[in-house]
């Protein structure tokens, strides 16, 4: 299974992402999302209060599987973050907790974010 950046997620939802493309790199691979990717895909909605962007985002959200944060994926989460802290290359709050959901249930990731290609044990698809 891989995982979708909030980055590629926006990018599907405003349709700048050429889906046939995404659709050949993906073929057959299940495709999920992080429960933090669906808080600030929420927050981005709620901002702009548009509904044709709410109802393409909870159509979209039907047909992904969702990795939820557990207790074991929050301490990775503070690791990664604490160690890229220490290593003076800030990983932010948020791509902390998706890269340590990702890296917890041994999945891989699919970004545009460079720096997630720094974070150790996690499987980066560079899109």
């Amino acid at each position: 299974m891989v995982c979708l950046d909030t980055n590629i997620l926006i990018e599907i939802l405003r349709e700048d992402v050429d889906s046939t493309e995404l659709e050949e790199r993906l073929s057959n691979q299940n495709v999920c999302i992080t429960s933090v990717t669906v808080f600030e895909l929420w927050c981005g909605i709620l901002l702009k209060r548009k509904d044709a962007e709410r109802r393409a985002f909870e159509a979209l959200l039907r047909s992904l599987d969702v990795l939820e944060m557990d207790a074991e994926s929050a301490k990775i989460s503070a690791e990664i973050y604490i160690s890229s802290r220490k290593n003076g290359v800030e990983i932010p709050p948020l791509d902390a907790m998706i890269a340590g959901i990702v890296r917890r249930y041994g999945e891989r990731l699919v970004t545009r974010d460079k720096h997630f290609s720094r974070i150790d044990g996690l499987e980066v698809v560079e899109y």
